[in-house]
């Protein structure tokens, strides 16, 4: 990659900056690609093998950037030499004011035919970084406060392997109104960092963002809510509370913790218990075994200014007095959920098969990931099969679909048995497991026909 930094502003704007050391820096530099492009790759252009070589080693010693700032020039200085195409494309690259005449040393002035055709190659590698420029962001960035904001770092602070757009995009956590640092955490793989406010184009578009993208900023804005739910078990003495309203149970004996059983525990990103109910009737939450939530159900919040135990009434929720202590809940296996798109997060499930079926969508194949074989993973077992998302890696696997990360152990006749997660393996695979594959738009790698057309300079 470039050993030295690309300046692209313009020497009076350098010197206002204070930033006349970099611009003289950048102009030897730009001299010096342009002698690289006339003697490596001019030379040997119909050498097609030898071609791609040089190309390569183009790149990598003066850097993509250099190497379509002095091109760019080149074009725009012999116009009439050049198609429509390559000449519009010049002009994209060259910021709008900039004086030509600080080009003249590093402007190719030969072999026309031979920099349009490399100024193709370089303007689609280029436009295969699919990367976010300053015009494509919703608004600029001053020194007011941008904490819980979604910015995009300027691309070219990146090196040319790395440089994407998903690269760009930067959570804020911490950046006060005039604060010059911005801390936070890159979308794309939850790194955290520090960078000066000047490396950012501006605030990111959130109504044009990725697929990825949106639901990663959506899963970090969600209000999430610790619930446990609680329903009748089949073998209670009084089983006809079953189903009963609050004033009907009242009437048999009021609620009875010893007539319940958890089915449920997790995180869900809702914030009222109507929300909750719809969810538990709709499509329930892996790993949730039992009927839809239904009157005579009690549901735990279990952190939070409304914690508490709640009836589920005829219309609403009742908040009652429960003691989960009389409850059956030996049996509830604390598990780690991965669903595709979301971080993980703890859920207490049955401790039988159906439960496991019910996490992952289907009959359950094990991954024994874990050197200490002290956990396993559980997933559908036709996941490739199956229309499931790209999820995670866990070892050597690429798992689809959603799975879930379950205590391993051997009881004392020396069988396999599947035990609860302890609080260290809970931090170690969220940790491990945080971040989710990063789900790329079909198409998204390569250049769309019209993107491809628009990059065709051939002048026939």
């Amino acid at each position: 990659m470039a050993l030295f930094p690309f300046y692209k502003k313009d020497f009076f704007t350098a010197l206002q900056n204070d930033e006349g050391a970099l611009w003289q820096i950048s102009q030897t530099r730009n001299e010096f690609c342009k002698t690289g492009i006339q003697n490596q790759y001019l030379r040997t252009h119909q050498n097609a093998e030898k071609n791609n070589e040089v190309l390569s080693n183009l790149i990598t010693t003066h850097g993509i950037d250099r190497l379509r700032w002095v091109l760019a020039f080149s074009i725009t200085a012999h116009a009439d030499q050049f198609s429509e195409r390559a000449q519009k494309w010049a002009a994209s690259v060259i910021p709008e004011g900039y004086p030509m005449d600080e080009a003249q040393e590093w402007i190719l002035h030969d072999h026309f035919a031979e920099t349009e055709a490399l100024a193709e190659v370089i303007a689609r590698q280029y436009a295969r970084m699919h990367v976010i420029e300053e015009e494509q962001c919703a608004a600029g960035i001053g020194t007011e406060d941008l904490t819980g904001k979604l910015l995009v770092l300027d691309h070219s602070i990146f090196t040319d392997d790395c440089r994407s757009g998903y690269a760009q995009l930067f959570y804020v956590t911490n950046a006060p109104e005039g604060s010059e640092q911005i801390e936070g955490y890159h979308l794309s793989n939850g790194q955290q960092q520090t960078f000066p406010r000047r490396l950012f184009f501006g605030i990111a578009d959130e109504q044009h963002l990725p697929e990825w993208a949106a639901g990663r900023l959506s899963q970090i804005r969600a209000t999430q809510m610790q619930i446990r739910i609680f329903q009748i078990k089949e073998d209670t003495e009084q089983p006809q509370k079953r189903f009963r309203n609050y004033e009907e149970t009242q009437r048999l004996g009021g609620v009875d913790a010893a007539d319940y059983q958890q089915i449920y525990g997790g995180t869900v990103n809702y914030i009222t218990l109507e929300a909750v109910f719809a969810l538990c009737n709709c499509r329930h939450p892996p790993g949730y075994v039992g009927h839809s939530l239904s009157v005579s159900d009690v549901v735990e919040i279990c952190s939070g200014e409304n914690k508490g135990y709640y009836f589920c009434d005829n219309i609403g929720f009742k908040k009652i007095d429960f003691d989960m202590d009389k409850t059956d809940h030996a049996d509830m296996l604390r598990v780690l959920i991965c669903e595709p798109g979301k971080e993980p997060y703890q859920a207490e499930i049955r401790d039988e098969l159906k439960a496991l079926h019910s996490a992952v969508g289907g009959y359950i194949e094990p991954i024994y990931f874990d050197p200490a074989h002290k956990a396993l993973v559980y997933c559908d077992d036709e996941y490739l099969f199956k229309d499931y998302a790209p999820n995670r890696m866990v070892g050597e696997c690429l798992v689809h679909g959603t799975f879930l990360v379950v205590g391993n152990s051997i009881d004392d006749e020396g069988e396999q048995i599947t035990v609860s997660l302890t609080d260290e393996q809970i931090k170690q695979f969220t940790e491990q497991f945080r971040y989710p594959l990063i789900l790329l738009e079909r198409g998204s790698l390569e250049l769309s026909s019209e993107e491809s057309e628009a990059l065709d300079f051939s002048q026939t």
